[in-house]
Order: structure tokens, then sequence, then C-alpha cells
């Protein structure tokens, strides 16, 4: 999920928990309890990113409404165990419980009277059983997004280890294949016989070609090679092309936004456009690809030689321009391709808040 999306659920957070606090709370917020309520739900995204630093960020903000009774608020404590979970869920269980116990203290201490817990069970129990909810909710997501990883991760390398094993028998097939028709082709006295048999030693070849195409397309979607920054995709992309004999001009100008990820749904982008370069350029034309940056966005412009005919049909990633465009268009992006002349344009625009950070 990207930081719009949190900031967004931040938001209707927000306006939820002061509904409640209308209802609850008759003395309804004064100026000081709002502004430190507010504070505290836009640490939600900064939890996201750096759990214990919001987390102690909104301890103080505790600290400040014990020391100023005007400044508590019902929103202030019904948001702190989001808090807490987010820590749960983006660290361990056992780092949430700290902040779990420290605004416990804080929400059941008067410094008017002592600096000591106001041992009512029923002021006790209610932020206990609220925090502990949290950490266990928090685990449970960790948990199911640790055993979705690893579950990809054994099916990533049960793929990878299938295409070795498909390679290497096809392969062996193909090689002897072409040996032997390339002797039969030598033996032959009739002319037509040789070239026939030349025919099937060149045909063998180029099945041989298409598949180890396949598979190092195949092997550009594993996710063996763990998350790849912008420019490593860049870079790949590039590396790719100019092995299939293309001509790449790379203009990579993407600053330190070159070091964070493209979001998940985005991440086979670039095999998707250079396959498609494979299928309809001119082989062996000329690529060129520029990527730029500022604070705001990312654009890349990739410029290809449309050919006379589709060269190789049987690659692809499934992906394609369209479901390309829809995902980009959810990400508050842009995305366009066509034709321009003799020449096929794709522009892709993404903001940099939907990157990752790797």
């Amino acid at each position: 999920m990207n930081s719009s999306r949190f900031y967004s659920v931040a938001g209707v957070g927000c306006i939820i928990l002061v509904m409640l606090t209308v209802t609850v709370d008759k003395s309804f917020l004064t100026p000081g309890a709002l502004v430190l309520a507010g504070l505290g739900v836009t640490l939600t995204p900064l939890a996201l990113r750096y759990p214990l630093v919001a987390a102690c960020g909104y301890g103080a903000l505790f600290a400040l409404a014990m020391w100023f009774s005007d400044w508590r608020s019902f929103l202030l404590l019904a948001w702190s165990p989001v808090i807490v979970g987010i820590v749960a869920f983006r660290t361990r269980w056992l780092w949430a419980v700290p902040p779990a116990v420290a605004y416990t203290y804080i929400v059941t201490t008067d410094p008017s009277i002592n600096y000591l817990p106001v041992f009512d069970p029923l002021n006790l129990l209610i932020p206990l059983v609220l925090y502990a909810v949290a950490i266990v909710i928090g685990a449970a997501l960790r948990k199911t997004r640790d055993q979705r990883l690893a579950a990809e991760q054994r099916a990533a390398e049960q793929r990878e280890a299938l295409m070795t094993a498909l390679h290497d028998s096809v392969a062996a097939t193909l090689t002897s294949v072409v040996m032997r028709s390339e002797t039969l082709a030598l033996t032959q006295t009739d002319p037509s016989a040789a070239d026939s048999a030349e025919a099937i030693a060149n045909d063998a070849r180029r099945a041989m070609g298409e598949v180890r195409d396949l598979l190092r397309v195949m092997k550009n979607e594993s996710v063996t090679q763990g998350v790849k920054s912008l420019e490593e995709d860049l870079d790949t992309m590039v590396s790719f092309l100019s092995s299939h004999g293309f001509h790449c001009e790379a203009q990579i100008n993407v600053g330190k936004n070159g070091e964070l990820a493209l979001p998940e749904k985005l991440s086979l982008v670039f095999s998707e456009l250079a396959v498609n370069i494979l299928k309809y350029a001119r082989p062996e034309s000329r690529v060129s690809i520029e990527a730029t940056s500022t604070s705001k966005t990312i654009d890349v412009v990739i410029t290809s030689v449309i050919a006379a005919q589709q060269s190789r049909q049987y690659m692809t990633t499934n992906l394609g321009l369209g479901e390309i465009a829809r995902r980009v268009r959810r990400m508050h992006g842009s995305f366009g391709s066509g034709k321009e002349g003799e020449r096929w344009v794709t522009r892709l625009s993404l903001p940099t808040a939907c990157l990752r950070k790797i």
C-alpha cells in the first residue's frame, strides 16, 4: 500500500473518531485536545515506515495530555491502539508491549494527585484490552504476510528449478536434432533431401533460441531475485534488449528515486515493455530509453522502430498494455503507448509517492 492510501485511512479514522467523541464526550473537544488528536492520527503514515519513532511521538502526545488535563480526549485514547497494532505488524509483537504499557501508565495517571497509576479496575481494563487486541491483530497480520511471502518464495524456487530442468531437457533434445540433421545433410546425395535436413537443423536452432528467450522472460518475472529498484529495472531492460541485438540509447537520470522500487502491481511493467519491443520492433534497430524524475513524478519515455511484421509471437508476460494503463491510473499516474510516424512511443509517468522503499 502506498502513502496516499494511508493518509486516506488516517483521514477517515479521524472523522469517525471525532464523531465518536461527539457522542461519548458531552463537553466535546477543546482546541488543544483537537490538535493533539489530529497530530496523533497523522502519525499513522509515519508509523508504517518508522513504527518505533511514531510510537515514541504518540507517547509524547500522551504525556502532554497528562500534564494538561483539558487536552485529554477520547479520540487520542481510541487511536492509540492503531499505533500499537502497526508496531506489532511492522516489527515484532514484543516491541509493541513497551508502548502499550507506557500508554496504559499515562492514561491511568493523574499528575495533580501523584505519579502512580489510579488502580481502578475499569480504567486499567479498557486500555489493556484495547492494546492486547491491537497487538494480536498486528501479529496475526504479520504472520499471514510472512506465510504468504514464504509460499511465494517456495513457488518461485520450484518454478526456477522447473525452468532449469526444462531448458536442460529441451536443449539436449534440440542439440541432438541439429547434429543428426547436419550429419544427414552431409551424407545425402539428393540436393532436395540435403536442403530439407539443413532446414530441420535451422528450425531446431530457432526453437532453441525461442526456448531461451521464454526462460529469460520468465526469470525476469521471478521473485527469487528480490525486489529491484527502479534503476535496476531499467538497467535490466537495457541489457535484455541489447542481448537481442538492439542498439539501446539509455539516458537514466532518476537521482535518489532510482533507489526505490515500483509498486508491486507494476513490478512487471518493464518486462512487458521489453517483450513488446522484441515482438514488434525492427530487429537490431535503435531503442531510446529516457528516464527522468522530480520530487513528485517519475517519467519514462521509450521509443523504438516498428517492424514490418511481428517477429516473436510466442513471447508474453500476460500483462498487456491495457492492463498496464489500468494499474497506472490506479496509482494516479499516466500511461500512453502508440504509433508516432514510423516509431512506437511509450510514455509512463508515476507519482514518487507510490514507489516502495527497499
